[in-house]
């Protein structure tokens, strides 16, 4: 993918990279798990997915929803989640949909569920006509696939950063006036020189999607705060990078911002969802895998998913419902 000459917002870029049909990194690459470019908590450790079968079991109750329940996964990544969910639950207990745009992982998930019941959708609206409106949603590690426009606190304003690349495909930044305006929270005092994330087309997307959803919840995990978002990065065989290297390379690395979740909690509740818990991944693998911290100690992975200052307090789980 060249963009030798090209100036492109940070957003459009991260469009490109991500998301082109022919040379972005979900149509050609997108390659998970600890022998490719990133993992995720579901492709670490099983106790993950036991952990969301217990909200799923829960949330269902609670809803009394009749059986099967249907459980729609967002971006179900390789399939490791979905497979811990139907192994994890009763014969006939969940009606499982994936929504999944990237036919490489389609195949993957395909494979890993190779036998087992469920359907693919290329929208959540879609897969919530099949269940006439009714959904536990789960969507692990979503939000942050989206592109991120990138602020910067300039001379009294926020600019939007765009990416220049010289001819021979170097890049360097700059800033622009911001056009578009967002329902984003931004910082009550900002310096200068100060960076924030939004994730306007995700919220866009909850906009299209989530007003199909007549009775559920939704599960949302991912790395973030419930503040503005301040990081972006990039993974390629589990090396990180950062700075002007996410732009080296575009469609040969996942390129990945962090969430704000108080946006998350706001556009859900615009939705009509409430909101029932917002709390760490650590807390939340304590309230739904019994003797989570016991288990912990005899289970690396688990460890590492729950470590304070790691993986446990840098994810949230959000949990909204509507009823």
């Amino acid at each position: 993918m060249d963009f030798a000459g090209q100036t492109l917002t940070h957003e459009a870029f991260m469009r490109a990279a991500l998301y082109d049909p022919e040379q972005g990194y979900y149509a050609r690459r997108a390659a998970l798990g600890v022998q490719g470019d990133f993992s995720t908590s579901a492709t670490l450790s099983p106790a993950f997915a036991e952990a969301v079968s217990a909200w799923v079991r829960q949330a269902a109750e609670r809803l009394k929803l009749p059986k099967p329940w249907p459980v729609i996964e967002l971006g179900p990544g390789d399939g490791s989640l979905a497979a811990g969910l139907l192994d994890k639950c009763d014969a006939g207990e969940i009606e499982l949909h994936l929504v999944e745009i990237a036919l490489p992982l389609r195949e993957k998930q395909a494979a890993k569920l190779a036998g087992k019941p469920f359907a693919h959708h290329a929208t959540l609206a879609e897969a919530l006509i099949k269940t006439d409106g009714v959904g536990l949603i789960v969507a692990n590690e979503f939000a942050d696939a989206f592109p991120a426009v990138q602020l910067c606190w300039a001379q009294g304003d926020w600019r939007e950063v765009v990416v220049q690349f010289d001819n021979m495909g170097e890049p360097t930044e700059g800033l622009i006036e911001f056009q578009g305006g967002v329902d984003a929270d931004a910082p009550t005092y900002p310096k200068e020189g100060q960076r924030i994330y939004v994730h306007p087309g995700y919220h866009r997307w909850l906009q299209e999607n989530l007003t199909a959803l007549k009775k559920g919840a939704l599960l949302s995990i991912d790395y973030g705060e419930a503040f503005p978002a301040k990081e972006c990065r990039a993974y390629a065989g589990q090396e990180r990078y950062e700075y002007l290297d996410v732009y080296r390379q575009p469609g040969l690395r996942d390129l990945t911002c962090d969430v704000n979740f108080a946006d998350l909690r706001r556009w859900g509740e615009q939705l009509g969802l409430t909101t029932s818990a917002l709390e760490t991944q650590r807390d939340f693998l304590i309230r739904y895998l019994p003797g989570a911290e016991e288990r912990a100690a005899e289970d690396k992975a688990l460890a590492f998913l729950m470590q304070p200052i790691g993986a446990g307090g840098a994810f949230m789980a959000l949990e909204q419902v509507k009823e």
